[in-house]
C-alpha cells in the first residue's frame, strides 16, 4: 500500500494519520470545526504539513456519501454544513492528490475486513456503537452500497414501530452513547418516584456519563446493570434480525461502547437466550469484538483508497 494521509471525521473530533502498508506512522486529532470554512482551513493546514511524500488522501466521514470520484456528501448528518459538499473534489484541488471519501460506518467495517475482526471472512457485517449506530455489509471483500448508497445503514431501522416517527424509536438513537445514558437516567427517575411510598431509598445517584454507568455496573449497582441488560437485549435482537436477513459468517462489534467487556458479555448472554428459546434451529454467526478499537475507520478509509487508486500505476 502506498503512503496515505488519512482523515477520520467525527461529530466531536477529527483524527488524522499517515499510513503505509496498514501501519500507522504518525497520528493526531483535533476538535471538529462546526462550519465549512474552518473545516477546510484545518484540513488544508494538515495537508500542507503532512501531505508531502504522500501518494493520496483517504477520508472517513459521517453522513451519506455518494459513490463517485467527487466524494459528495449527500447528507451530512451531525455535520449539517457538509451536506451537498463535494469533499473529495475540494481536497484533491487543495492537494493535487487522488482522494477517496467514504461513510464512517462503512470504513469501520472495511477496516475490520482489512486488518481486524472480519479479516479472512468473505461474508461479514460490522456494527459500530458510538454517538450513533453505524453498519456495513461485506461480500467477497467488497462493500455492498445498495441502489441508493444506503445499504448497511442499520441505525435508521426501528426498534419500536408503534412510536414512529419519534427519533427515540430509531436504533441509531436508542443504541447510541446518549440513548443508553438517557434511558439509564429514566430508570433512576422512575425508581426515585417510589421514595416515600414505603420502598427502599435508592442506593446511588444517576450516572453522569456512560463511563460512570459501566463503573457502577461493575460495582454491582442493580439499576446500572439493568440499564445495560436492556440495552444489550435490544442490540441482540438487532443482531438476530441481521442474521435472519443477511446470514453473515461473522458480525463484528466496534465503536467506543465495544470496549466495555461487561457489555459484550451481556450481548452474548442475551443472544444465548434468544437462540435457546427460539423453537427452530437457525444459523448463528460468530460475533467478534473489533480488533482495531477506535482506529478501524482509519484502516477502512485506507482500504477504500487502495481499492480505488492503489492498483493504478
Amino acid at each position: 500500500m502506498k503512503r496515505l494521509l488519512v482523515f477520520d471525521v467525527g461529530a466531536t473530533n477529527n483524527k488524522w494519520a499517515v499510513m503505509e502498508d496498514y501501519q500507522v506512522l504518525k497520528k493526531d486529532s483535533y476538535h471538529t470545526p462546526k462550519e465549512l470554512d474552518s473545516f477546510m482551513a484545518a484540513a488544508e493546514d494538515i495537508i500542507k504539513r503532512e501531505g508531502p511524500g504522500c501518494d493520496g488522501i483517504a477520508v472517513s466521514i459521517l453522513g451519506t456519501v455518494l459513490a463517485g470520484d467527487e466524494g459528495r456528501i449527500e447528507q451530512g448528518g451531525n455535520l449539517p454544513f457538509m451536506t451537498g459538499v463535494s469533499l473529495g473534489k475540494r481536497l484533491s484541488a487543495l492537494s493535487g492528490l487522488p482522494v477517496s471519501v467514504e461513510n464512517d460506518g462503512r470504513c469501520a467495517v472495511l477496516g475490520e475486513y482489512a486488518a481486524g475482526a472480519l479479516k479472512g471472512y468473505s461474508y461479514g457485517f460490522g456494527l459500530v456503537l458510538g454517538t450513533g449506530l453505524g453498519g456495513g455489509l461485506i461480500i467477497d471483500g467488497k462493500l455492498v452500497r445498495g441502489a441508493h448508497s444506503f445499504a448497511g445503514e442499520i441505525g435508521y431501522s426501528t426498534l419500536d414501530w408503534m412510536s414512529m416517527p419519534a427519533l427515540g424509536s430509531v436504533a441509531g438513537m436508542r443504541l447510541s452513547f446518549t440513548g443508553l445514558l438517557e434511558r439509564a437516567k429514566e430508570e433512576w427517575q422512575e425508581k426515585s418516584l417510589l421514595r416515600g411510598s414505603g420502598r427502599p431509598e435508592l442506593e446511588s445517584d444517576p450516572p453522569a456519563d456512560t463511563y460512570q454507568l459501566f463503573e457502577m455496573a461493575e460495582g454491582d449497582d442493580p439499576l446500572a446493570r439493568e440499564a445495560i441488560r436492556v440495552y444489550a437485549k435490544e442490540l441482540a435482537v438487532l443482531i438476530w434480525n441481521i442474521q435472519c436477513t443477511l446470514d453473515p459468517q461473522c458480525i463484528s462489534i466496534g465503536g467506543g461502547l465495544s470496549m466495555q467487556p461487561l457489555l459484550i458479555l451481556s450481548i452474548q448472554d442475551e443472544l444465548d437466550e434468544l437462540y435457546d428459546k427460539f423453537p427452530y434451529v437457525i444459523p448463528r454467526a460468530k460475533t467478534a469484538v473489533s480488533g482495531l478499537g477506535n482506529t478501524s475507520n482509519l484502516y477502512g478509509a485506507a482500504y477504500v483508497w487502495q481499492q480505488r487508486f492503489g492498483k493504478e500505476e
